[in-house]
């Protein structure tokens, strides 16, 4: 049955989270709030709509100033229009003057790839945030992509170059891993892509949190 097998995934899956990347995520999150930054939600198709919802949480729930810049559909399809699709999030960033106080969270099942046209506008999008300095957080999928590429340690590095954990749902349409609580802790050491998953059913799956209790 479907379902049954669909369920058993979704055990094998939630199983091999790693609950200390969630741990690391949040922390950073929370610094985010901390200093005062913001947090710019990136993603297309389904993802977009993981990003909607994930500005809600980030707003409503954890008081992080949050956006998602596919939510303002008429300046999306207008720079669509005159500018390229391409362009979309990184001409986001430049308009808000992103800073080095301020980060980018993808959702995307591949990440972005230039050479496959993939999501192209999340690789501009990012390239625009690190030249600002901003932080880049993604839960992706399949390889990564290039969300994974420019994750790592920022400023000296390590022996081993740079150091790239990234948030993975392979073969996960649409879905994503929403924080919908942000604990309060020092941010981790320059972990800025964070790994959670090695796989996932392709059905799509979100978690979320009810109402906080009156």
């Amino acid at each position: 049955m479907h379902a049954q097998t669909y369920f058993k995934e979704v055990r094998k899956v939630a199983e091999s989270i790693d609950t200390a990347a969630v741990e690391r995520l949040a922390s950073e999150l929370a610094a985010l709030r901390e200093r005062g930054g913001r947090l710019f939600v990136l993603g297309v198709g389904g993802g977009a709509g993981n990003c909607s919802h994930a500005v809600n949480d980030f707003r409503k729930l954890c008081g992080i100033e949050a956006y998602a810049p596919t939510d303002n559909v008429s300046e999306l399809t207008a720079r669509t229009n005159d500018e390229g699709w391409d362009t979309v999030f990184a001409a986001w960033l430049r308009t808000s003057r992103g800073s080095e106080k301020d980060a980018v969270l993808v959702f995307s099942v591949g990440g972005g790839n230039l050479e496959r046209n993939v999501s192209p506008n999340i690789v501009a999008g990012l390239k625009e945030a690190k030249a600002r300095g901003m932080k880049v957080f993604g839960v992706v999928g399949r390889d990564g992509g290039y969300t994974r590429q420019v994750g790592g340690l920022r400023g000296g590095g390590t022996d081993r170059g740079p150091v790239s954990h990234y948030a993975a749902h392979r073969s996960f349409s649409g879905g994503g891993l929403v924080l919908p609580r942000v604990a309060s802790g020092a941010p981790a050491d320059g972990d800025e892509v964070v790994a959670l998953a090695e796989q996932a059913p392709r059905s799509d799956l979100s978690r979320r949190q009810g109402p906080p209790k009156k």
